[in-house]
Parts: structure tokens; C-alpha cells; sequence
């Protein structure tokens, strides 16, 4: 059975063909195939483009094959396709491993710090998405312990959901409990780095995903202006826009107008839109989603405004390592 990113590789080279630079727009991929008559949805084929096959996906999204690069104007390019001008060779610059296509400590340096579980974490979640390609996804991990990592990840990902009647609960609205999510390996990471929380927010979004039953996933959305926004979780069916904080206890003023900064892009976004997306920002604390949700103006104005404030449980091992992170940055 072919997989999405087989589909995408397969009629790529068509659609190169009636490009005048070699280069093909997302939804000329979305509808080339539809007219094919796959059977993927409009929300995975923009996941494998936009995140699963792009070389330089944002940090955050679940990169996997290096096989597109994203090109101005929100274009797409093969790889192994040559450009139509002729570019001046360049010394190659050591990148890090996972797909976030920064710069490694060292030339023999495959990640950048803490990127490795990064690594391993976004191969497990494609191995959950496709177990038929497990072994072809563990080989692209360049050492026996990650390979090790990524398949114990995804074992404990792949486990069944509890039955009715247990004691886990599922992530909900503000005020409600919810269930801790599975735990993963965590890195160490040197001072400064921001590299826990973003992989604690992949985490969340995986967790309010599971709970609210839908796919979410990074996405660039290109916006008619010619501007774009990266948003960090995306459902197109049903339409839902997410932006996730990992932080833990009660937010500084300047950690607060950041929080309130993603409440407007996701207000804007939908408009510009025009769809009815829900509109969601989702903690992994109670403390920190508080003063969203009190007697302020600006909670009063997420209200009016219908975003959604919802809190995912982390388990404690995240939480910790979190609030280390919080310290060496506040130093």
C-alpha cells in the first residue's frame, strides 16, 4: 500500500514538468492528487509537504524525510531537482541531523543539543502513523541508541487508550482535570537553549489532539497579504487553530503579552480564513493559564473573542525538567 509521501514523490516530477521554475505550490499538490483519487485527506498531504518531507520545517514540526525544500512565495522544491539558474558552489555547512537545518556545535557534530531525542521523538511518531515502515525509519537514525529510543518511543505511543471506567482522564477546558501523557526521554540541554519547552509543547498539542479526537499539526499558513505564520497545531477538518506554552507557574508581564500576542495571530488568522476555526491556546499548568481565564480585561477580551483556554497534564518528569530550564534562563 503506498503511503502519502509515495504519492507526493510520485507525481512530483509531473507537475515539475508545467512549472516554469521547478517549483509547485501546496495546493497544486493538494489537488493534483485529489484528481488522482488518493485517499489521503486535504490535512495529511499539507502535513507530508509542509512538515513530514520539508528539509527546513520549522524546529517544532515532525520532519522525518529531507525530501522538499520550501521556496519563496510559499513554492516547493524537489531536492534532488536542480534549479533552472545555475548556483555557485558553496562549502557545505554541517547541519543538524533532525531537520531543523541549524548549524551543529562542530563539524563532526550530528545535532545540535538535545536535538538527537528530538530526532528520535519525530521518527517514532511516524513509525505510530505507519508501522509498515518501521524499518525503514529506524535506519535513518545514525546510531544503535537512538534507534533504540525511537522504538521504545513509539512502543509506548502505540499502546491502547484506556477503557471506560479507568482512572485516566482526557485533557479538557480549563479547570478540569486531565490525563498526564506519555512520557519520553528527556535531554539534558545546556543554559539558555529553549529546546525542553518546545519539545514539551509537541507533547501537548499530541495530548489535546488525543483528547479532542482530531489530527493537529505544525503549519506554515501563507496569508492572501503575502505574509505567513507558523501556528502549532492545525486541524482542517474540523477547522481548529492551537498555539501551545509549556511554561510552569504564574507568567511574568512580558511571558503574559507573549501569550496574548499567539491569541491575536490565532484571531487573525481565522478571520483572514474565513472559516469558523476554534481557536485554542493550551497550557501544561494551571498557574500559568490563570490569568487568562480571571477577572482581567484581557481574559474578558479571549472570551469575547471565543478562544478556547485548555490545560493538558504533563507528566512530572517533564514538569521538573521544565522548571530547570525556567531557571537557567531567568539567570
Amino acid at each position: 500500500m503506498n503511503t502519502c509521501r509515495d504519492e507526493i514523490l510520485a507525481i512530483w516530477p509531473r507537475l515539475e514538468a508545467f512549472s516554469e521554475d521547478g517549483t509547485v505550490t501546496l495546493q497544486t499538490v493538494v489537488d493534483a492528487l485529489r484528481r488522482e483519487g488518493t485517499t489521503f485527506s486535504e490535512s495529511t498531504i499539507r502535513t507530508h509537504v509542509t512538515s513530514r518531507m520539508c528539509a527546513d520545517a520549522p524546529d517544532h514540526h515532525a520532519q522525518v524525510f529531507a525530501d522538499l525544500v520550501r521556496m519563496d512565495g510559499g513554492r516547493y522544491r524537489m531536492r534532488h531537482s536542480p534549479t533552472r539558474a545555475t548556483v555557485p558552489a558553496t562549502e557545505a555547512r554541517p547541519t543538524c541531523r533532525c531537520g531543523c537545518g541549524e548549524a551543529t556545535s562542530g563539524s563532526r557534530a550530528l545535532y545540535r543539543a538535545g536535538h538527537d531525542a528530538r530526532h528520535a521523538s519525530q521518527v517514532a511518531r511516524a513509525i505510530v502513523a505507519d508501522p509498515g515502515k518501521r524499518a525503514i525509519l529506524l535506519e535513518s537514525l545514525p546510531s544503535a541508541a537512538l534507534r533504540d529510543k525511537a522504538a521504545s518511543i513509539a512502543a509506548r505511543r502505540a499502546r491502547p487508550e484506556p477503557t471506560k471506567g479507568s482512572t485516566g482522564k482526557q485533557a479538557r477546558p480549563y479547570g478540569q482535570t486531565s490525563q498526564p501523557v506519555v512520557e519520553d526521554p528527556l535531554p539534558n540541554v545546556p543554559a539558555g537553549d529553549s529546546s525542553v519547552q518546545r519539545e514539551a509543547e509537541v507533547v501537548m498539542l499530541d495530548a489535546l489532539a488525543q483528547a479532542l479526537r482530531i489530527p493537529l499539526v505544525p503549519e506554515r499558513i501563507r496569508l492572501p497579504d503575502g505574509t505567513w505564520v507558523d501556528v502549532d497545531g492545525v486541524s482542517h477538518e474540523p477547522p481548529v487553530l492551537v498555539e501551545a506554552w509549556a511554561h510552569q507557574g504564574k507568567p511574568k508581564s512580558a511571558q503574559r503579552n507573549k501569550v496574548l500576542s499567539d491569541a491575536l495571530k490565532l484571531i487573525h488568522v481565522a478571520k483572514i480564513l474565513g472559516q469558523e476555526h476554534r481557536r485554542m491556546l493550551c497550557f501544561s499548568d494551571t498557574e500559568a493559564a490563570q490569568p487568562f481565564v480571571g477577572n482581567t480585561w484581557y481574559a474578558a477580551a479571549l472570551r469575547d473573542q471565543r478562544v478556547e483556554v485548555h490545560v493538558v497534564a504533563l507528566p512530572r518528569s517533564w514538569r521538573t525538567r521544565i522548571l530547570e530550564a525556567q531557571q537557567r534562563q531567568y539567570r
